[in-house]
């Protein structure tokens, strides 16, 4: 949690001088650099997660295929026998 609102790409912007608008335009610049870090930071999380539960799926069906594909044979021609 503690990256994840950490600054894009590690740009931050410092105020040179104690005026309350170097301050400011600091403090916006830094907030605008942590948002985008978020945004950039959740969206790669979400794509990963999507390709790991794509993954998963896929997975899953390549099992059951594995299982099911040593008895395909007999269930082919009893199927088979039906039509005769």
């Amino acid at each position: 949690m503690r990256t994840l609102f950490s600054p894009w790409r590690r740009i931050e912007a410092q105020s040179a001088s104690g005026t309350p608008k170097d301050r400011w335009d600091a403090f916006t610049f830094n907030a605008i650099s942590r948002l985008v870090g978020f945004m950039m930071r959740i969206g790669l999380l979400i794509a990963a997660l999507i390709v790991v539960f794509g993954f998963l799926v896929l997975w899953l069906i390549a099992v059951c295929l594995w299982v099911i594909f040593p008895f395909l044979p007999l269930i082919l021609s009893l199927y088979s026998l039906r039509f005769l």
